[in-house]
C-alpha cells in the first residue's frame, strides 16, 4: 500500500510542478499589463524558464517584477558560489527569465524574428559554400532553439564541421552564433552524449529551411501553432505540454537547491 501511494506521489509531482509555472506566467502577464491573446510564446517561454528553476518561487517574491528579480539574483549568486557543473546549469535559469521579464514581445514579433534568424543563417551557410565549396559540410542547432524556447531576441546557436585556420574556432556573433570544428574534434563532439541530447542535425541541401521547421514543431510541441494571416501572425493554443528540464546535466553533478 506504502509503495502504490509513493508511486502516485511520484506520479503526481511533476504534473502540479507544471501547472504551477502556468500559472506563474500567467500572473506575469497580469503584472505587466499583458494580454495572453497575443503573447503566447512570450507566455510559454516563461512558463519554461520557471518550470527549469526546479523549484517553485515563493508567493512574497511573485508580488511585483521587481520582488522576482531580487529573488532570480539571490538565487544565481548563491549557485555562482557553490562552483560545480550543476551548479552552473542551475545558475543559467535565474538570469535567463531575468532577461525574459525585461523584454516581452508579442507573438507577431516572435513570427516576424523567426524569418529574420533563417535568413541569416542562410547568408552565413552561403559565405562558408563558397568559402570551401568541396568541404563535407554539417550543421547541428543546439541551444534553447532544440528544446523548443524560441522568442523576438532568441539567437541560433549552432556548429558545424569545417577546417580551421591554427586550433582556434571562429565564432560568429549576431542572429547566429557558430562554432567550427575540424573533423577529429567534430566528431568527438557530435558523439558525446550529453552533446547528442542537445543537439538537431540540420541535414539536407538546405540547412536554414530546417531550421524554420525546427521551431514550427517545437512550437507544436509546445502546444502552439502559428498561422498567417492576411495583417500578420496568429499563434494560436492547442493543448498544454508536458515539460522536460532542459539542461543534459547527469544528476550526479547537479546541485540540488536547497
Amino acid at each position: 500500500m506504502k509503495v502504490a501511494l509513493l508511486a502516485m506521489l511520484l506520479l503526481c509531482v511533476p504534473a502540479f510542478a507544471q501547472e504551477a509555472c502556468d500559472r506563474q506566467a500567467a500572473h506575469i502577464l497580469g503584472i505587466l499589463h499583458l494580454t495572453e491573446h497575443n503573447h503566447q510564446v512570450y507566455k510559454e517561454n516563461l512558463a519554461t524558464l520557471f518550470f527549469n528553476l526546479r523549484e517553485p518561487v515563493p508567493e512574497d517574491s511573485m508580488t511585483s517584477i521587481e520582488s522576482l528579480r531580487s529573488w532570480l539574483r539571490q538565487k544565481e549568486e548563491h549557485y555562482r558560489e557553490l562552483r560545480t557543473v550543476g551548479s552552473n546549469e542551475l545558475g543559467r535559469w535565474p538570469n535567463k527569465l531575468e532577461n525574459a521579464l525585461a523584454r516581452p514581445y508579442t507573438d507577431s514579433q516572435a513570427a516576424r524574428h523567426l524569418d529574420e534568424v533563417v535568413a541569416a543563417f542562410r547568408l552565413r551557410c552561403q559565405k562558408l559554400a563558397q568559402a570551401r565549396p568541396d568541404y563535407p559540410r554539417r550543421f547541428y542547432a543546439t541551444g534553447g532553439l532544440v528544446f523548443g524556447r524560441f522568442g523576438a531576441f532568441s539567437e541560433l546557436d549552432y556548429f558545424v564541421n569545417d577546417p580551421v585556420s591554427g586550433t582556434k574556432p571562429f565564432v560568429t556573433s549576431g542572429l547566429c552564433r557558430g562554432v567550427a570544428y575540424d573533423e577529429l574534434t567534430f566528431q568527438q563532439r557530435v558523439e558525446h552524449p550529453l552533446v547528442a541530447g542537445a543537439s538537431y542535425e540540420l541535414a539536407g541541401p538546405e540547412p536554414w529551411e530546417k531550421v524554420r521547421q525546427l521551431v514550427l514543431t517545437r512550437f507544436h510541441d509546445h502546444g502552439l501553432k502559428i498561422e498567417k494571416i492576411p495583417l500578420g501572425w496568429k499563434v494560436v493554443r492547442g493543448s498544454y505540454p508536458t515539460r522536460h528540464f532542459e539542461d543534459p546535466t547527469p544528476d550526479s553533478e547537479r546541485a540540488r537547491p536547497l
